[in-house]
């Protein structure tokens, strides 16, 4: 669904420029002729020299720009009328044709030339069939499920039909009818009890969390988890994964990718080492360098968390099955059940982990759990995947998703971090 929203937030203010970029063109009409460069009225600012500017630091006004399109386009259209240079005049209406076009799509030219008989003007008949199958196209889409893809082809279809204006209004209304939320699905079903308590305009304080006092009479939040991928083969592994690995305990290397984007943020996982040499007897890499573990580097992996390397998937780790990790960056679950995607959820799943988190849209650095608070919590074997998680996440109704057997806990088996060893709040 995030990924669906920001498809709509795109097309409405693209769209919403675009269309303040036709009303600059329509201004040169009947003023300038430029020789056309293309044969068709599509692209349109081939149609049309100089490119015009348009200031993109204001955003445009939607109801008053097709106002101002629709009264323009008149006078133009009279002004086009009194050319006595017949060149001139074709040219003119040709421009007039392709800004009705692309503001009020087939629909608004078909209507244009009935009602104007411009010169030049393409055969009625094409137009009509061009927006018959236009107008079948969208109803099969409509009845699709509705992805991010399937999305973008829909308001494709829908401004071919009705135009730049119609598009716009359309994915503002959808935005209002999903209030603007790019969450992941999982963590509003977390808010299942809370009911009209909260609004989705954004993420808010985890009450779950062990660094935030939990309100009086504040409703209970749902550790939700998602057992996922990009194959239902994916998302049977780790479920037997899972199960098979608690016999015995979660074994092998820890692995730690520090040297991201932001230097200060690599003190979190300095301190998750320093940590667990301290006090386990695991086997903890961490690299500190800016480049990322080179591909085929990481044998016998068991845990990992490390950044930055935004939806492009190193394949540096042989994950031991059970394997827990995540990668600190924006993104990484937005196609999960893609199998063609490099985000690091796909790709990690796909290799091998049992369990990992993601961001269906930018959670920025503060929407992921503390590396120090989540991997500790996690190495005591008492306390499941989904309570280290809900645990430890900062904010709910927000943009981040846990993947894996919400139930699984790798460390049943074999304990590496004692709980005296943790605050006291920070326990379940």
């Amino acid at each position: 669904m995030a990924a669906v929203v920001s498809t709509y937030k795109a097309a409405s203010t693209r769209n919403l420029y675009r269309m303040q970029t036709d009303l600059k063109l329509l201004g040169t009409v009947a003023m300038e002729f430029p020789q056309p460069k293309t044969d068709g009225l599509k692209p349109i600012g081939q149609l049309f020299s100089p490119k015009v500017s348009i200031d993109t630091d204001t955003k445009p006004d939607r109801s008053k720009l097709q106002a101002s399109l629709g009264q323009l386009v008149k006078t133009k259209t009279k002004a086009a009328r009194k050319l006595t240079n017949q060149t001139h005049q074709a040219i003119a209406f040709r421009q007039l044709m392709a800004i009705q076009l692309d503001v009020f799509g087939l629909r608004g030219l078909i209507k244009y030339i009935q009602e104007n008989n411009p010169t030049g003007a393409p055969d009625i008949n094409e137009l009509n069939r061009q927006l018959a199958q236009a107008t079948s196209e969208l109803k099969t889409l409509e009845k699709a499920e509705k992805t991010a893809q399937n999305t973008r082809a829909a308001l494709k279809l829908a401004a071919t039909i009705s135009g730049t204006s119609v598009v716009t209004t359309y994915a503002e209304n959808q935005l209002k009818l999903t209030k603007h939320t790019d969450s992941a699905l999982d963590s509003e079903l977390a808010m299942m009890w809370w009911g009209d308590q909260y609004t989705l305009a954004g993420g808010l304080p985890n009450p779950l969390n062990w660094q935030y006092a939990a309100q009086e009479n504040t409703p209970p939040i749902m550790m939700t988890a998602r057992i996922d991928g990009p194959s239902a083969e994916d998302a049977r592994r780790m479920i037997i994964d899972s199960v098979e690995t608690e016999k015995t305990g979660l074994k092998g290397k820890f692995y730690i990718d520090a040297g991201g984007k932001h230097p200060a943020y690599d003190k979190h996982l300095r301190t998750l080492a320093k940590f667990l040499k301290q006090t386990t007897q695991m086997d903890v890499v961490i690299d500190y360098d800016s480049t990322l573990f080179p591909p085929g580097t990481c044998d016998d992996a068991a845990l990992y968390v490390g950044w930055y390397s935004l939806k492009n998937y190193i394949p540096a780790f042989t994950w031991n099955p059970g394997a827990v990790g995540w990668h600190i960056a924006s993104f990484e679950a937005v196609s999960l059940r893609d199998p063609n995607s490099n985000q690091w959820c796909v790709k990690m799943i796909q290799n091998g982990v049992a369990a990992t988190v993601g961001a269906v849209d930018e959670p920025y650095l503060g929407g992921f759990p503390l590396p120090q608070h989540f991997f500790p919590l996690l190495l005591t074997g008492k306390y499941t995947l989904a309570e280290c998680y809900w645990r430890t996440t900062p904010q709910v109704s927000w943009r981040m998703t846990l993947i894996g057997d919400p139930l699984y806990n790798p460390f049943a088996a074999n304990p590496q971090v004692k709980v005296t060893a943790l605050p006291r709040q920070m326990l379940p």
